[in-house]
């Protein structure tokens, strides 16, 4: 029978207890172990401070991963992507206008269509902003795929 690791010990007491141990149970692992009690603390409190490094790191990750998903989804919802610097001269694949009904909004929403990669009002395309698909031909487009 092989002696179980240290480390695999201090481990499981740690995942058992989901913090450190009170100090009877860190002094009993100490004698399982064989080593020092200030050691074993040593190595709880990593356990600890890893835990709480992996959870914040986690919560960093979601949150980064909702801003860019959110920037992603609006920048392809209000604006193209290959819009020129004068956005005056964008126009919608299906009105032919810049502004849908010529209205004087200050952000228009805009689709892009996958065939030919020209752009569309959400309006024009009878979608609503939080319905957008994501995949869509345009009516020229649709009638060629």
């Amino acid at each position: 029978m092989n002696p179980t690791p240290p480390s695999d010990t201090i481990l499981a007491v740690y995942r058992e207890h989901k913090t450190i141990p009170p100090i009877d149970i860190i002094e009993e692992t100490a004698r399982k172990v064989l080593l020092p009690v200030d050691e074993v603390k040593f190595w709880f409190s990593h356990l600890q401070q890893c835990a709480e490094n992996r959870k914040k790191g986690a919560e960093r990750a979601a949150k980064k991963r909702k801003e860019k998903s959110s920037n992603r989804q609006k920048n392809q919802r209000k604006k193209p992507l290959n819009a020129p610097e004068d956005e005056d001269n964008i126009t919608c694949s299906i009105c032919n206008l810049r502004d849908p009904l010529q209205q004087t909004h200050d952000e228009v929403s805009w689709i892009q269509c996958d065939g030919c990669m020209m752009w569309s009002h959400m309006m024009c395309s009878s979608f609503d902003e939080d319905h957008v698909p994501d995949r869509w031909l345009c009516p020229g487009c649709s009638e060629v795929w």
